[in-house]
């Protein structure tokens, strides 16, 4: 891997998202960017990245790589058919995913 690229989304890259899309992207972005990156609702929006990129099909010496996360991150979102609410929802469905995970794995424990 080059440069600043990561096998999974990095929420790292989240801030170069704010201007993908309109007013309520911004306003998640700036939530999960204030967030800690073990936070619920941050690792729900970097599932939601992840199936958005295709970051699982992702390929050393792929395009996608060579183009970095960040630039990846932002065409997926930018690209995304819908409205933001319809893009909020897909996150709502992530942070359920999340939480099923996290209560699944505390009940094993």
């Amino acid at each position: 891997m080059r440069g600043n690229n990561e096998w999974m989304f990095p929420l790292s890259a989240t801030p170069l998202l704010r201007d993908a899309r309109g007013d309520e992207w911004r306003e998640l972005t700036n939530y999960v960017e204030s967030l800690d990156e073990e936070h619920e609702d941050s690792l729900a929006f970097g599932q939601m990245m992840v199936k958005i990129c295709g970051c699982l099909n992702c390929q050393p010496g792929g395009y996608k790589l060579s183009l970095g996360c960040g630039t990846c991150a932002f065409r997926a979102a930018a690209n995304l058919k819908g409205s933001d609410h319809q893009v909020l929802r897909r996150y709502r469905a992530a942070r359920e995913e999340v939480s099923c995970f996290m209560a699944e794995r505390q009940s094993n424990n």
